[in-house]
């Protein structure tokens, strides 16, 4: 159990990191990334997850940044900034982490039970406006994701063999069943 204090530093680290990666943009990525390597250094299987979230939510809503935040991450993982040490002595890296979550969340925009939540919730809706902007904003998060891999590619944070993959799903994505 974490104490008041210790719970209290962890939210204000959350929230410190939100605040930049908000801010975060190509003019300025230089001066961002100092502070965020002024932070001590993420370790902490909770706090890593919840940045790693947070990052991953910036992404979906910002697809015109996700070079810059694809920049971040690589840097993140070449500097070794963020990662934890396991009960076992496993050291897990933040690469890892992300591309992780990055595979949830690719393959739960292909998940049939995902995208009968996704027509449900634009079915519930009864306003057209509302609707188009509900499906705008579905739409841009999956975007999100599939460009910040592709960046990710560039970058060489992902192989040949999993980029392969991810455009096999891209070109049939309703041949395949869900995972």
């Amino acid at each position: 159990y974490l104490c008041d204090e210790e719970i209290n530093e962890n939210e204000l680290l959350l929230k410190n990191l939100t605040s930049l990666l908000n801010k975060l943009t190509d003019d300025n990525f230089n001066t961002l990334f100092i502070e965020i390597t002024n932070f001590e250094k993420i370790n902490n299987l909770e706090i890593l997850n919840k940045a790693i979230d947070r990052l991953i939510n910036n992404i979906k809503f910002n697809q015109v940044f996700c070079n810059t935040y694809s920049k971040l991450c690589y840097n993140i993982d070449s500097k070794d900034l963020w990662g934890y040490t396991d009960e076992n002595n496993n050291n897990i890296s933040f690469k890892n982490m992300i591309l992780q979550k990055l595979q949830y969340e690719f393959f739960n925009i292909f998940n049939e039970k995902s995208r009968k939540e996704e027509l449900d919730l634009l079915d519930s809706i009864e306003c057209e406006d509302e609707k188009y902007d509900e499906e705008c904003e579905l739409k841009n998060n999956k975007n999100g994701i599939i460009l910040l891999l592709s960046y990710f590619y560039n970058r060489n944070l992902i192989d040949n063999k999993i980029m392969e993959e991810i455009i096999r799903y891209l070109i049939s994505p309703l041949d395949r069943k869900s995972t």
